[in-house]
């Protein structure tokens, strides 16, 4: 439940009856019984009260409808009357509606003035309000030391709003030498008074042992606390807690429980963090509906996470129908908010026309803004468009240029295509040495093609010496990983170092996933294998069909050969 209280204006969330005070300024919350009997004047007409004390009460409550029907006009109209008797209270109120706009024009610099003069008179609540329009340029010039000195002189007073706001600048050097022990102070003091904010700002300091000792216990102690108020940022804080076991045993119950009263209130972390729980099961039952309802709502206030979450999952159709307009809408609106990998996705999605209408011009847009950003794979993406001429002007050292910078970064894809220009001399000087670096980094990441060429120049000493069983060694990864020409290439070496007859099975093996690839060589070779009953049954039909394979293919040899078997 939703309370705004009437002495602070701060809109409170109540969990239930045992917490009837405000948990940012302390103070009980109106009772409507109690103001209705405001307004029981013996003679029936309220308009003759002339104390600025009942005013403000009678403006209290058409302010929150407590007894009366709601009215802001009539609420603006008794402060404004208890506030030229000069009530600090009333001035405060009236500056307040100035401030928000309720039952007047928002006039942010006739609340100033309001609240100067409450504040002149040293009641608590307008200097805090004063000093939050000092601290934020709000109807005044932007004074951060003159906002410290508002909230020192209420905080000073007890008042935790200001205890809060006093800690805060101490804690972020606002207007003063930035000093975490004063901060911890002030934030004690009004954490003891029941200050959500305070408690969960002196809950995050103790548990992440921001400039004092940590204290977890203390932490979590404090985390509950506020988040039993309904503070959604202690909520969440709490969900962590009870999730990775620091400072209360590990409960992902307690995480679940805490992590949706947080997301119900719009934390966007808790319900990107509520829709994983549901897309994974964890510590729920998996449920991509409702992971999706989180990510959604998520996404909505901008989550990064939640946003492509949002995008893939329209895309696919994971826990709702599948709608590519929309899905192409919510990654373009992560690209928009700086999602370097989403701007890259987004230039893939224009660059092959999906989802979108293609468009090779507005691809490279995002991909130079995301390669700007440093992602390797847009980096890698933007070479291309140099590399083949698509959608600018095709220039070889621009492409070098962009692959060197995803190949630093490791992006195997990249290493390989740089090592290739730096060992044909293209866009760069030739470099052998330089090639076969590159090649090995993403070599030993698994990538197949560096692999097999890798092997190539093991096997013929280019940029290193020649080594025969290196050069093995990477044409069999590559052939394991599927590359046809390596396949062919590792069967072919096998054969001719044959010493004994294990190696001929073993050959063939290999010939026929590279034939079966479609290789031209493989099939013809493996075809005169059928031919001769080399390593395999002797078969007219198979010799025919696989040479028949290689010269459709154009292989000479193999036009040649069929010509004389017909």
């Amino acid at each position: 439940m939703k309370e705004t209280c009437p002495t602070c204006h701060c809109e409170c969330s109540i969990p239930d009856a045992s917490f009837p005070k405000c948990p940012f300024c302390g103070n009980p919350f109106l009772e409507k019984a109690d103001a209705a009997s405001l307004l029981n004047c013996e003679d029936g007409d309220i308009s003759s009260v002339t104390s600025p004390n009942a005013q403000v009460d009678i403006g209290y409550c058409y302010e929150f409808g407590a007894g009366v029907e709601k009215d802001l006009d009539l609420a603006a109209n008794w402060y404004r009357k208890a506030a030229e008797q000069g009530n600090a209270v009333g001035q405060n109120s009236l500056g307040i509606m100035y401030r928000e706009g309720l039952g007047v024009k928002q006039d942010l610099a006739e609340a100033a003035n309001w609240f100067q003069k409450a504040a002149d008179q040293g009641y608590s609540y307008a200097l805090d309000n004063i000093g939050l329009m000092l601290r934020d340029g709000l109807g005044v010039a932007k004074d951060l030391s003159e906002a410290v000195n508002c909230f020192k002189k209420a905080a000073e007073q007890g008042n935790p709003l200001s205890q809060n706001n006093l800690a805060q600048c101490y804690e972020n050097g606002l207007g003063v030498r930035k000093n975490i022990s004063e901060a911890v102070s002030w934030h004690k003091k009004a954490a003891e008074q029941g200050n959500a904010p305070s408690q969960y700002a002196l809950g995050i300091i103790w548990r992440d042992g921001n400039g004092t000792k940590r204290n977890l216990t203390e932490a979590f102690n404090l985390l509950l606390r506020a988040s039993q108020q309904g503070h959604a940022l202690a909520q969440f804080a709490i969900c962590q807690l009870y999730y990775s076991g620091v400072g209360v045993e590990a409960n992902f119950a307690q995480c679940i429980l805490w992590c949706h009263a947080a997301a119900e209130q719009g934390d966007f972390r808790a319900q990107s963090f509520l829709g994983t729980c549901y897309e994974e099961g964890k510590g729920v039952e998996k449920n991509l509906e409702e992971a999706f309802k989180w990510y959604y709502k998520a996404a909505e206030q901008d989550e990064r996470y939640s946003l492509r979450k949002v995008g893939s999952m329209l895309f696919n159709g994971d826990g709702t129908d599948v709608n590519l307009p929309e899905s192409a809408k919510w990654t373009l609106r992560a690209a928009e908010n700086g999602d370097a990998a989403m701007q890259n996705i987004y230039g893939e999605m224009l660059l092959e026309g999906r989802a979108v209408e293609m468009d090779v011009d507005e691809a490279n847009k995002w991909f130079k803004k995301s390669a700007d950003l440093g992602l390797a794979k847009a980096q890698f993406n933007y070479a291309e468009s140099f590399y083949f001429g698509t959608g600018v002007e095709k220039n070889r050292a621009e492409a070098a240029k962009w692959y060197r910078k995803a190949a630093d970064q490791g992006y195997a894809p990249a290493q390989k295509e740089l090592a290739s220009m730096l060992y044909i001399g293209l866009g760069v000087e030739r470099d052998y040495q330089k090639a076969f670096q590159y090649l090995k980094k993403a070599a030993l990441q698994g990538h197949e093609e560096s692999q097999k060429f890798l092997g190539d120049m093991y096997s013929k000493g280019m940029g290193i010496e020649e080594n025969q069983k290196e050069a093995a060694k990477w044409y069999k990864r590559a052939a394991e990983q599927g590359v046809a020409e390596a396949q062919y290439i590792y069967g072919k070496r096998l054969l001719l170092e044959a010493s004994g007859p294990d190696n001929i099975p073993e050959a063939i093996k290999w010939y026929i996933k590279a034939a079966e690839q479609g290789l031209k060589n493989a099939q013809y070779e493996l075809g005169i294998f059928y031919l001769n009953g080399y390593g395999v049954a002797k078969s007219q039909s198979k010799a025919l069909e696989l040479i028949k394979m290689a010269a459709d293919q154009g292989l000479e040899a193999a036009k040649k050969h069929l010509d004389e078997l017909i």
